[in-house]
């Protein structure tokens, strides 16, 4: 896309939808800075993805290779939730080494991994010796189901990230009819946008999020609604 496309973008989140306007004020923390660092994940898979038009370009492979891994390894620090940026971005570019459309080498690979295991490294100081506790904690908001979770995506927490429920209490905006109907509309808007992009061949890594942010919110430990916070990720994506 055009670099307009990303500043309208950027400048549409800063200010919509009002859920995360208002939970941009709360000091969460960790969601939020997972948050920048998905982004990041995402902006350097672009990156070295992207062809290249000149040999100085390749000490800033290099560097954009640290950086996905220390943005990969801040953010598993923060929560498993990086995983709706990660995985979408590993697959862009294991096809793309896969169908040889960028060279990458040995160096590249153990700089993000060596980055990832200083950016996690609180997480690795914690958790190693203490047989991965973090990883067994206990969710009291524990659903049933992955069926559960996506009947929330789907019923709750999705309009909301569309602005068209209220944060805590749910309601519809204008009313229930004119909500549902909006919400129908920019359901329909969106799966024609994605099947438009997938014949250009164009933007996979979001093709790819809008796809399986789905599947891992159903696995999620959590699915949560009321406040927003589990949409978070979708937003600037959307």
């Amino acid at each position: 896309f055009s670099p307009e496309i990303g500043v309208g973008a950027a400048l549409l989140f800063w200010i919509w939808p009002a859920a995360y306007v208002e939970l941009s004020t709360v000091e969460y923390g960790f969601r939020w800075l997972a948050l920048v660092c998905g982004l990041v994940v995402l902006l350097m898979a672009l990156r070295i993805a992207e062809p290249k038009e000149a040999q100085g370009r390749r000490i800033l492979d290099h560097l954009d290779w640290v950086a996905l891994g220390g943005a990969l390894g801040i953010g598993w620090w923060c929560t498993p939730e990086i995983a709706y940026f990660a995985v979408p971005a590993i697959a862009m570019l294991v096809a793309g080494r896969v169908r040889r459309r960028f060279n990458t080498s040995i160096l590249d690979v153990l700089g993000a991994f060596v980055s990832a295991c200083l950016g996690a490294l609180p997480w690795l100081w914690y958790d190693v010796p203490n047989g991965f506790a973090s990883l067994h904690e206990r969710h009291h908001a524990t659903l049933t189901s992955a069926w559960a979770h996506l009947r929330i995506l789907g019923i709750r927490t999705f309009p909301m990230v569309l602005g068209l429920r209220l944060q805590g209490s749910g309601r519809w905006i204008i009313s229930a009819a004119v909500g549902r109907t909006l919400y129908a509309v920019a359901l329909v808007g969106l799966a024609v946008v994605l099947v438009h992009l997938l014949r250009r061949h164009r933007a996979y890594p979001l093709l790819l999020f809008c796809v399986l942010a789905p599947i891992e919110f159903a696995v999620a430990p959590t699915a949560s609604w009321s406040d927003g916070r589990y949409g978070t990720y979708f937003a600037p994506v959307i």
